[in-house]
């Protein structure tokens, strides 16, 4: 009569665990990815929505060119640059408390063209210079990186009809052009 498992069964058993945890586990990091992407874009619809609630209260977005950014360039503002960040949050001050993207890195880099270095928000609109039929002031740009590409980078259409589109790794743009 035999009492107690093999050494064979035993290591069949722990493999089996580790193959069913292995799963599971991979399935757990797709849906926080999901999830950190879901906050994006209610952080994106946020920042929109207090971007319209400035256009109107001064008739023209806020400019960027003053945020001290360092990427994509230095006329951007973005989230991950404190100096940056400061800028940007005292324009918006009235209308939103800015949110940092919830995998943001504070290196102060931002997605190249090499590789998406980091992820933070970006915004981009100049009050002085017209851009593809808009006047001055009367558009603007947010790029965010997300997680999860889902096949399209968006794009703002321009007051020309053109379509601006920044287009490398999983950069998401949206804007308004008018």
């Amino acid at each position: 009569m035999r009492r107690g498992f093999t050494l064979l069964e035993l290591l069949v058993v722990i493999a089996i665990i580790g193959l069913l945890s292995s799963v599971v586990l991979a399935s757990v990091n797709s849906a926080r990815a999901k999830a950190r992407d879901t906050l994006r874009l209610q952080h994106i619809q946020q920042i929109k929505n207090a971007l319209e609630l400035y256009r109107t209260a001064n008739g023209a977005y806020p400019s960027s060119l003053g945020c001290g950014g360092v990427a994509p360039n230095n006329a951007w503002c973005n989230t991950n640059n404190p100096a940056s960040y400061t800028n940007w949050q005292t324009m918006m001050q009235p209308y939103i408390q800015l949110p940092h993207d919830p995998s943001e890195t504070p290196s102060g880099t931002w997605a190249n063209d090499a590789s998406p270095a980091g992820y933070s928000y970006a915004y981009y609109s100049n009050n002085t210079a017209a851009l593809n039929g808009c006047a001055g002031g009367q558009y603007y740009w947010l790029i965010y990186n997300r997680e999860i590409y889902p096949g399209t980078h968006g794009g703002i259409t321009m007051c020309d009809g053109f379509t601006q589109t920044y287009t490398n790794s999983n950069v998401q743009n949206t804007g308004v052009g008018r």
